[in-house]
């Protein structure tokens, strides 16, 4: 193993203890590395108060070549979560999604989350599944709403792709780097391409 790939380990086991514990070390050095990163992906989407992008960053510190297979699980099994929790709001909403709501103490957020929804459903599902708002807010608030699945879906998957694609590929590009990089640009990046997007989408249907 090289000088370079131990650094790059030595950030990841740094970044993951500082973000999520040293049990985030533990689990993201086994073996089981991937299938554990599936389930905070789909469980993120639904109801863990945590976020893909510190296991992801570690990932590809940890196996830098294999950065692409890690953001196509992240983008996978987050949608699916997704999809988890709208059919929780359709569905289960009066039984789990209320239960998941005020456990967290997002009552107020939840209202304000399913007023945006319904007032312009693709834009702010995109907007959900690509910046900080709380993803699994939008997915429940989808789901009571009973937006057209396919809205859902194709702008989650959007979303996603663009978030976690733009943090794999920064980690990859330039390694340990991109760990100061995304904690203070992060939330730039995501409204900028929000914006972008979203002027685009408006210029296509309008001009």
């Amino acid at each position: 193993m090289s000088e370079n790939e131990n650094n790059h380990k030595e950030v990841a086991k740094q970044y993951l203890h500082e973000e999520v514990g040293k049990h985030g070390v533990r689990w993201m050095s086994s073996r089981y590395a991937e299938p554990i990163f599936a389930f905070i992906a789909f469980i993120e989407s639904v109801i863990a108060p945590i976020i893909t992008d510190p296991f992801l960053i570690a990932l590809i510190l940890f196996r830098r070549e294999f950065w692409l297979r890690y953001v196509t699980i992240a983008i996978i099994f987050s949608v699916l979560g997704g999809v988890f929790g709208y059919l929780i709001g359709w569905l289960f909403y009066d039984w789990l999604g209320v239960r998941i709501i005020e456990t967290y103490g997002l009552q107020n957020s939840f209202a304000w989350v399913v007023e945006r929804v319904d007032a312009n459903a693709f834009v702010f599902v995109l907007l959900g599944a690509l910046t900080p708002i709380p993803y699994k807010l939008v997915a429940i608030a989808s789901g009571v709403l009973t937006l057209n699945p396919f809205t859902f879906l194709i702008a989650s998957i959007i979303g996603r792709t663009l978030r976690l694609g733009l943090v794999g590929w920064a980690t990859y590009l330039v390694g340990p780097r991109a760990v100061p990089l995304v904690r203070r640009h992060l939330l730039k990046m995501a409204y900028g391409l929000a914006a972008i997007l979203i002027l685009y989408i408006v210029i296509r249907v309008f001009f």
